[in-house]
């Protein structure tokens, strides 16, 4: 099938849901070579996704995760995630921060990332360096996580459609559509999502994916790469709210909103250590510069999706509440004590 669908690919013509399904059950399934799969990808790309095409590789490829669904589906669950960015070590962990905010408001944050040195997350690093381990396994420390309202959970690297993924990562330096794939399987269930995106055109792309895969509600930012995560403060945003089967576009005033336009040069760390240490400044109320009114807009923007508040001016109150309150503070000291 494989081979059908790259001659298919060659003369741009798109794919339908069967033939889709097929070729990335052959790729999953391990029949497909990587010569094969890599042509494939690279001919797609080439061509541009549709929408339809990638949500049927969506639905196959849930199949191949279905062991690591834990189960743990609370109505409050969020997802922040960050799609197509070429921004990374450098910046302030935006989005760690817009986690903490959220789970001191009793939402379950849900992140996953590949348990793979190619796929390394800083996040993981940077609470590793706050002491935090969350390599746990969510069946086992259920009651932990209920009681601390924070999830966080490994994918294994075992799972073939990961394995296929990293080889064509390795062999093709473009985002390609296992990047695009991966950030809707959405293992944990969760309804609520915060994606940024570094381009209006993609963002309109994965608003429609949002309701494609069935997410109740979800906010798409695109910042145009300025910073890796949300809400830039050097510009307007351009905004898109996914729900009810609707797409809503508006552009994120900063100083309607109370906020100054700032460089974002500030947002820089010179390591994960200085990373960490600005983050923790910020929930020991030591900082109150663009860094911390970054890690507010964004927050409130989370908090709204996830209907927490009615609307964006409440969710940066409750954010400015929470941090002020040393809430957030208090939350990662409560983390520190999950111990595997």
């Amino acid at each position: 099938m494989i081979n059908d669908a790259i001659n298919k690919l060659l003369e741009l013509k798109n794919l339908d849901n069967v033939e889709i399904k097929e070729v990335f059950d052959e790729i999953l399934s391990g029949l497909a070579s990587i010569v094969n799969t890599s042509s494939f990808v690279s001919l797609l790309k080439s061509k541009g996704e549709t929408i339809d095409e990638t949500l049927a590789a969506i639905c196959v490829s849930k199949e191949y995760i279905k062991k690591i669904n834990h189960n743990f589906i609370p109505d409050n669950i969020i997802e922040n995630k960050t799609i197509k960015t070429s921004l990374n070590n450098d910046y302030l962990d935006i989005n760690l921060a817009v986690d903490i905010v959220c789970a001191s408001n009793d939402l379950v944050v849900s992140r996953y990332c590949f348990d793979d040195p190619f796929f390394e997350d800083k996040t993981f690093k940077i609470l590793s360096l706050m002491g935090i381990d969350f390599k746990l396994n969510s069946d086992k420390y259920t009651s932990e996580f209920e009681k601390t309202n924070f999830l966080y959970t490994y994918l294994s690297k075992e799972n073939k459609f990961f394995k296929y993924g990293d080889c064509i990562k390795k062999e093709l330096p473009f985002y390609d559509i296992f990047s695009l794939v991966f950030n809707f399987l959405n293992p944990h269930g969760a309804k609520n999502c915060f994606f940024s995106v570094d381009d209006k055109n993609f963002a309109q792309i994965v608003a429609n994916l949002c309701l494609g895969v069935g997410y109740n509600n979800s906010v798409i930012v695109a910042n145009d790469g300025k910073i890796p995560f949300g809400v830039s403060l050097e510009s307007e945003s351009t905004v898109l709210e996914a729900w009810k089967n609707k797409i809503f576009t508006y552009t994120l005033s900063l100083e309607l909103l109370g906020f100054n336009s700032s460089e974002n040069s500030i947002l820089t760390c010179k390591n994960l250590e200085e990373n960490k240490e600005i983050l923790l400044n910020i929930f020991k109320n030591k900082i109150k510069d663009s860094r911390y009114d970054a890690v507010v807009v964004n927050s409130a923007l989370a908090l709204y999706i996830a209907k927490k508040v009615p609307s964006i001016m409440d969710g940066i109150e409750l954010a400015k509440k929470t941090i002020d309150s040393m809430i957030c503070f208090e939350k990662i000291e409560q983390l520190r004590s999950l111990k595997d």
